[in-house]
């Protein structure tokens, strides 16, 4: 079992390096549900009219663990090495190791391992009763998620939309550079990012080393007092949106704007300092020779996009808030805030949205409710199945 399991998996990487490293492009619908019930047939086939004892080692028990062993190390590696080809070597990515769910080792080896699965639940569900049918439900499970997820590749979207507020458009990009027309359009109506507050920030103005210690909370907050060696910040007021006028900050609705604090140095004088922005740097202070302050740029705490969506099938949906982890589901894709993008030149905010259609991932799940029910009856029988 080990031996075979191996050589699949080295013709597999012959395979991908004779192909240079492409991996495998799984046809799509309706192709790939063909292929999928000729490849159901075949094990059909095997099943009833191939009578070998090779076909009985199949399903036996060291041909199933062996084929488990190899899916699973190809799967472990998956965790291990990055599945992006432009960031590896070329060896790694002429072996397919770079994209091991699409490379021919991976599809060899699921290969081998449905049909042992399949001949596996074949064999036992000759005999119909509560055990069998609870074999079946679990195994059967197994088959159909895996055999789902290797076909659902070739009908997997996965695309990026950058929008500026109120631009609207039905074109996304494909792996960042092909346009693909979408079923429907999106218009971003509004891009909102909330921050955290910043920070004091302590440093050596010509080391530029900052002071500040660990476990120690320089946020800062009106009324707050921030004390380091003979020196207390008092924090008297903050300015999110602010804009510089003269030797103060002012409030001010509008782009370029940073965040401003007032900070009294030891009861005495009170001076302003700022985080800067993407367009500007900070407002910092010297204090002496050897100490500045000045504010930390806020980092992101959240941000958020309303969008409309509309479509002469789907409907019309206006001012949808979109989140990250927070999809929103329409005309078969999935809607995610996948990140944003400052634009330094405008300092307007670009937000860039993944759009994500998988009509596989039901399949799977039902699969993974066989599995679950198969599981939970086997677990109650407690007896071991032969």
């Amino acid at each position: 079992g080990i031996i075979i399991s191996t050589i699949i998996i080295v013709l597999g990487i012959i395979a991908e390096v004779l192909s240079g490293g492409s991996g495998v492009k799984m046809p799509a619908w309706p192709e790939n549900i063909l292929i999928l019930l000729v490849f159901v047939s075949y094990i059909f086939i095997l099943h009833f009219f191939w009578k070998s004892d090779l076909k009985k080692w199949l399903s036996s028990v060291p041909a199933t663990v062996t084929t488990i062993g190899a899916y699973s190390i190809l799967v472990i590696l998956m965790g291990f090495i990055p599945q992006i080809d432009a960031s590896e070597p070329n060896w790694v990515r002429i072996s397919g190791l770079s994209h091991i769910n699409r490379s021919w080792e991976f599809l060899f080896i699921s290969i081998y391992m449905l049909t042992i699965l399949g001949l596996v639940i074949l064999r036992r569900f000759k005999k119909l009763n509560f055990r069998n049918i609870a074999f079946f439900l679990n195994h059967a499970g197994i088959f159909l998620i895996i055999s789902a997820a290797s076909v659902a590749s070739g009908d997997l979207q996965r695309l990026t939309l950058p929008l500026y507020v109120n631009q609207q458009s039905e074109y996304a990009y494909k792996d960042g550079k092909y346009l693909q027309k979408l079923p429907f359009s999106i218009k971003l109506d509004s891009f909102k990012i909330d921050y955290f507050t910043p920070q004091l920030l302590i440093y050596n103005p010509h080391t530029k080393q900052i002071y500040n210690e660990g476990g120690v909370d320089y946020t800062v907050e009106p009324g707050k007092k921030i004390i380091f060696k003979n020196y207390t910040f008092t924090i008297e007021k903050t300015i999110r949106n602010a804009y510089p006028q003269g030797n103060n900050f002012i409030r001010k609705d509008t782009t370029n704007t940073e965040f401003a604090a007032l900070v009294n140095v030891n009861n005495d004088a009170s001076v302003w300092v700022s985080s800067g922005n993407y367009l500007k740097p900070s407002t910092s202070v010297m204090i002496n020779d050897e100490i500045a302050i000045s504010l930390s740029l806020p980092e992101d705490k959240k941000y958020i996009s309303y969008i409309d969506l509309s479509s002469k099938k789907c409907g019309n949906l206006k001012n949808i808030k979109l989140l990250v982890n927070k999809p929103v589901k329409y005309c078969g894709y999935n809607i995610y805030q996948q990140s944003y993008k400052k634009n330094p030149e405008s300092n307007f905010d670009i937000s860039i949205l993944e759009l994500v259609r998988d009509p596989w991932l039901p399949v799977i799940y039902f699969g993974l409710i066989m599995l679950f029910i198969g599981a939970v009856l086997l677990f109650w029988l407690g007896k071991k199945i032969d």
